[in-house]
């Protein structure tokens, strides 16, 4: 892994993402690497716009997380018609978040 790499791990809420994270951060301190867990809840700036649109103008979607909850979820059907470009919406949305978290860890 190059210096000052950075994961991310995404997915629905209860799939396991903090206990990957968690488990993933253990692995990488005990080979040697500095490891910072960050945690952004909710939709990024971008996608949160969207999403508020989408449910505007088509409503709201439930989804059942893997735990058997049902969850609001942010416009998954609609989502999926878009194709990449939802993910090009979320990746442009963490940037902000990605670059803070490069400066920060920079400066010390």
């Amino acid at each position: 892994m190059v210096s000052g790499s950075i994961i991310a791990v995404t997915g629905v809420d209860g799939s396991g993402k903090t206990t990957i994270a968690r488990m993933l951060a253990l692995h990488l301190s005990s080979r040697g690497f500095r490891v910072k867990v960050v945690w952004v809840k909710s939709l990024h700036t971008l996608a949160y716009l969207v999403y508020r649109l989408m449910r505007a103008l088509w409503g709201v979607e439930y989804v059942v997380n893997p735990s058997g909850v049902v969850v609001e979820h942010y416009a998954t059907r609609y989502m999926a018609g878009m194709g990449g470009l939802w993910g090009l919406i979320e990746y442009l949305s963490l940037l902000p978040h990605l670059l803070r978290v490069w400066l920060l860890s920079s400066l010390g």
